[in-house]
């Protein structure tokens, strides 16, 4: 574990007796942009990384999830549905051309899943 360096320490040097991390470890100086992390991300998916997808499920699961509740009104089904949604993603990362967000083009295959087209939206009226 690193540790932060002594607040006595008068000449500008760790006290605590801990190298200084190499720089490999280190944040990067510039911040990188949310559209550079998201390219990242879908390239990772594009070589069918695990944790890239793992990584969408944690960021977009409940946003999916709670916009197919909304349409179909089973939380069980909704459930399903938004699994088959992250595996259709999986399936089909090569066709994401990158001129929307992974987010829109996300809750547009959960708007377009086989189950909730031919549904008649039954929780449709209920402040969607």
């Amino acid at each position: 574990m690193w540790r932060l360096p002594s607040r006595h320490a008068d000449d500008g040097h760790r006290s605590s007796g801990i190298p200084p991390r190499p720089a490999a470890h280190r944040a990067p100086a510039a911040c990188v942009s949310d559209e550079s992390v998201e390219r990242l991300l879908v390239a990772r998916l594009v070589k069918r990384d695990e944790e890239a997808f793992n990584e969408v499920v944690r960021q977009h699961g409940d946003r999916v999830f709670n916009l197919v509740l909304r349409m179909v009104g089973s939380r069980a089904e909704a459930e399903d549905i938004a699994q088959e949604v992250f595996v259709t993603v999986f399936k089909s990362i090569d066709s994401f051309r990158s001129e929307a967000k992974l987010s829109t083009w996300l809750l547009r295959i959960a708007t377009t899943t086989p189950r909730i087209a031919s549904s008649t939206w039954p929780a449709a009226g209920a402040g969607f």
